[in-house]
């Protein structure tokens, strides 16, 4: 008993002091910063790991981030960062002392846009020549067929991205120019990328169960095997339960963590979080 005490009150400040200031976006409004050269800037991924160059690379021009927190510290405790969130994924950008962006000259045009109405459906262009994007300075015709994701309306205006390709921008056009798309193959090739996001948190859950579990049993002599998350796909439900069932109770305060990570993934998709006592479970919303 002593042992699991004191591994909760480790592990609790080890995931307070490491994930402080995760809250979820939820709400009607949000705020985006439109970056014309994000890769310019200094970016850490969600596990506070500075991303490299080839990292950065895949970045759009002139993409879209969803401003999640304005100033912040990591888990040092020294590094001041905005906490944002870019294609379904949480990113913190470094700050100056001065609340600037790092590198921020070097990142070409930053426009913040306040009060945006976030979107995450769909939409295909229904004939080339009608629909043209604004991506900075340039404007491009789109073709026939392209599909885009709408991430957010402000005023009159509609940010999209191409859903499988580099472009970015507002888009210029009617309503009757393009139509609301649905597929069963790119759902399901969605469904299988984002199961693939979700195994990777868990995955890195159980990879500090582990080095908790080994601190402990060296420091308290035991040699107790470490719980892990252990995962059961069926048809669009991905379901993790902890094993063994013993330690389901032990670790609330990790599993709330745990659960708020998810929450933010799953911000704005399709799919929910299904909870109980013995397990986590990711399905497609019923409406």
């Amino acid at each position: 008993m002593i042992f699991f005490e004191t591994g909760q009150m480790i592990f609790r400040r080890f995931f307070l002091i490491w994930l402080l200031g995760i809250i979820p976006a939820f709400g009607q409004t949000a705020d985006y910063w439109l970056i014309e050269n994000p890769s310019a800037l200094v970016i850490y991924n969600q596990y506070e790991q500075r991303l490299t160059s080839a990292d950065k690379s895949a970045f759009r021009h002139f993409s879209a981030w969803e401003v999640l927190s304005r100033d912040q510290l990591l888990s040092d405790q020294y590094t001041r960062v905005a906490r944002t969130r870019y294609d379904q994924n949480i990113y913190y950008l470094q700050l100056t002392d001065a609340q600037n962006l790092v590198n921020h000259e070097q990142a070409g045009k930053i426009e913040m846009i306040k009060n945006a109405r976030p979107l995450s459906d769909t939409i295909r262009v229904r004939q080339s020549g009608q629909l043209h994007l604004e991506s900075g300075k340039e404007f491009q015709e789109l073709p026939e067929g392209m599909l885009l994701q709408r991430r957010f309306n402000f005023g009159n205006k509609t940010f999209v991205q191409e859903l499988d390709g580099p472009l970015s921008g507002w888009l210029k056009g009617h309503l009757t120019d393009f139509e609301i798309f649905h597929t069963d193959k790119r759902a399901d090739a969605y469904e299988a990328k984002l199961f693939e996001q979700v195994n990777r948190i868990f995955q890195t859950y159980n990879q500090r169960l582990e080095k908790l579990f080994s601190h402990l049993n060296k420091r308290y002599k035991k040699s107790l095997p470490p719980p892990k998350w252990e995962r059961n796909v069926s048809s669009s439900l991905l379901t993790y339960s902890l094993h063994p069932a013993s330690y389901q109770t032990h670790f609330p305060v990790t599993r709330a963590f745990l659960i708020q990570e998810l929450n933010d993934l799953l911000h704005g998709s399709e799919y929910t979080l299904v909870l109980d006592e013995e397990s986590i479970t990711i399905r497609k919303t019923i409406l």
